[in-house]
Order: structure tokens, then sequence, then C-alpha cells
């Protein structure tokens, strides 16, 4: 089969975005960034400490100080990373790994030759912050036994190198009570912000589940429509017209629409340029003033029918959104390419636009009407592209 229609332009769609980043991303983002941004902080406050410390014992002190507030810092370069969990966990177990072995060192060079500083040891302010940097890779019993061997080993530490022999249970209770208060905090944060992504995902999935049961109701409407508008009144018309030459006539027409009509309640899949056909229609319904376009390649193969009937879906969905988003007078337009390999159908719109990534977890249009309807449907995807300013692109696919 011919191309139907040329679309003007040949830029490729954008790539695009899948919609918002989790909950769980976002606070284990700003979690590390917090987590660094302690390790600074006490850099700043413990720097004299630090001095004391390089005065007593130099080496040991040039080997520990940039291997704790190293590796903790550390964390906020890894927050910005694409792969976010693993380039943070790594840094985070390397932070914990650090200061552990950064106290271990200290309480043997003490062993070895006692030490004395003029003040508190600059380690003994961290133990919460590298507690809770463990806890972003493991599991929360894990993070709280590290946070107990810590505590107890700094501690110790500082109750024989530190000049203000506190005694030592109760320094041992208030270091494990303040660490055990920010650890929780993180951990319940942490957990809540998976159940939110838990809890964001059925309900995608119920919308996806939704949107496809709403579709397949709209395809046997029509079809019942066709039924009884032409079907029904071709058989009562025989019962009542003596004209047997209008009735063949009649019947013929009813025959070519019944043989013309592609949904899945009758056939399994569509030839690509019916495929076309029925999304042009809709598109017509439901936006007539969209400008359409299609190309049907020679070789493109036929479309199963979920995946024309998701794709008109999601299609319809993207148009209502540039009607009740876009703005006033914005310009939407439909083109769609149907291939070999699948097909492909980009909406463009000049509106306002959006950040895909302030969209509130609770917005299930896009994510679940759209995104999500498609990628329920095997070989199914869409991506939505947008910038405010710069209007919405919405790039549905499907492939073999």
């Amino acid at each position: 089969m011919a191309a139907l229609t040329t679309r003007a332009g040949g830029a490729a769609p954008p790539t695009g975005t899948e919609g918002p980043a989790s909950a769980d991303e976002r606070l284990t983002r700003v979690f590390a960034r917090f987590i660094a941004a302690g390790y600074l902080f006490d850099l700043a406050t413990t720097f004299p400490s630090v001095l004391d410390a390089w005065r007593v014992a130099p080496r040991l002190t040039a080997v520990t100080a940039p291997a704790v507030f190293g590796t903790g810092v550390a964390l906020l370069v890894a927050s910005f990373a694409r792969d976010y969990r693993r380039a943070v966990g790594r840094a985070a177990l390397i932070a914990g790994v650090a200061y552990l072995a950064a106290v271990l060192l200290w309480l043997i060079a003490d062993a070895i030759s006692p030490l004395q500083l003029p003040g508190d040891h600059f380690l003994y302010y961290i133990p919460a912050l590298a507690a809770m940097a463990v806890a972003l890779p493991a599991r929360p019993a894990t993070a709280a036994g590290y946070g107990v061997a810590v505590v107890i080993g700094t501690v110790l530490l500082n109750h024989r190198v530190g000049a203000s022999h506190d005694p030592y249970v109760p320094a041992l209770l208030f270091s494990l009570v303040f660490t055990a208060v920010f650890l929780s905090a993180s951990i319940v944060a942490w957990r809540a912000g998976r159940r939110l992504d838990l809890a964001q995902t059925e309900a995608l999935e119920a919308t996806a589940a939704e949107a496809s049961a709403q579709a397949r109701g709209d395809e046997q409407q029509r079809f019942a429509a066709l039924v009884h508008d032409d079907v029904i009144a071709t058989l009562l018309a025989a019962t009542r017209i003596d004209d047997a030459a209008a009735i063949a006539q009649h019947a013929r027409t009813v025959l070519v629409a019944v043989d013309d009509y592609e949904g899945p309640s009758d056939r399994a899949d569509a030839t690509a340029g019916a495929a076309a056909a029925a999304l042009g229609a809709a598109v017509g319904r439901g936006a007539p003033h969209t400008r359409w376009s299609a190309r049907v390649d020679p070789d493109a193969g036929r479309v199963p029918s979920d995946a024309l009937t998701g794709a008109i879906a999601a299609t319809a969905e993207a148009l209502r959104n540039v009607q009740r988003h876009a703005g006033a007078g914005a310009r939407a337009t439909v083109d769609a390419v149907f291939e070999e390999s699948g097909f492909r159908v980009v909406i463009r719109d000049d509106g306002v636009g959006f950040d895909p990534r302030t969209v509130a977890p609770d917005r299930l249009g896009v994510a679940g009407s759209i995104l999500g309807r498609m990628r329920s449907i095997p070989g199914g995807a869409a991506t939505v592209d947008a910038a405010p300013g710069e209007g919405t692109v919405v790039t549905v696919r499907w492939a073999r």
C-alpha cells in the first residue's frame, strides 16, 4: 500500500521522559545531599579538633580525616548521577566503611601508644551521619547494628583520648539516643517513599485497566450502534417494505459497513491502512480542528486490536489534555507512521507546556491514561516531552 499522506517536516520526535521522578528517587537524592551537607558542616565546626589531632598524631590524622570527610562529601556528587541508586549506594557504603575503619585505627594506635587530645576527638560527632549513610543502601537492621557498633567505638575512643573524660555510660546512652533519632527518621522517610511509589504504581495500573475497559466499552457501543442502526433497520424494512430493489440496495450498504468495521470485537487485528483510518477517524471525532497526517509504508504489517485500541485511546487523552491545559489558542497536530516494525503516533501542541518532574504523583491523566495504558500492551510504550513555554510532545509507539 502506498503512503497515504506525507507529514510536514521530517524531524524525529524527541525521546522525552516517562514522567516525574519517583518518591524513592527524590528522597534518596535529597537525603544523600543532606548527609553530605552534614559532613561538610561537621568538618567546618570540628576543624579545630582536626588540627588538635594533627598535632598529636599527624600521620594518622592525614589518613583518617580525608577518608572520613571525603567519602561523606562524595555522596553529594553521587546524588546527581543518572543511575542514582547504584551511585549513592556505593558512595554510602564506602563512607560507612571509611568511618568505621578510622575509629578502629585510632583505637589501635591508642592501644599501642596512648594518645591524649586537648579536646574531644573529631570522630565523636559523626556516628549519626555514618549510620544514616549506611541506611541508604542497607537493610534497617544492618544500619541499626552498624550504628550501635560505631557509637560504642567512638564513645570509647573519645573517653580514652579526649580531654573531657565524661562518664562512659551516660555519654554512650546519649550518643545512642541521638543516633537512633536521626537513623529512625531516615528509615521511616525512605519506607514512606517506597510505600508511596507502590501505591502510585497500583493506582496507575488501576487507571490503565479502567481506561482499557472504557475503550473496549466504546468499541462495543460503536458496534452495537452499527447493528441497531443498520442491521436491525434493514431487517425491519424487509418486513414492512415491498420494494425488493430498495431493500437489496440497503442490505448491500449495510454489508459494506459491517465488512469495513475494524474493531477489536470482531477482528483480531487490522491492516495498517485500516488502522490509520480508524486513528484518523478518532482524531476527527475528538478534535476536529487538529491537523492529522499518516504515512503507511508498503511493507507495513497488520496491527493487533489491543495496540490499535490503546493508541486511539492514548491519542484521544493527549488531545483532551491539549484542550484542558495547553491554553487558549493552542494548536495541535497528530502525525502517524505505520511501518514494518510497528507504528508511531506523535501528538504535538504549541501550548504553554509544563515541567513533567513537577507533576504531582496523584495526577494520573498522563501517567495512567497514556503512559500506563501503553505500557500495559505487549510492545507498547509512550513518552512525554514538555517544557514550560515550549509546548508538549506525546509519542505513542507499538513495536512487534
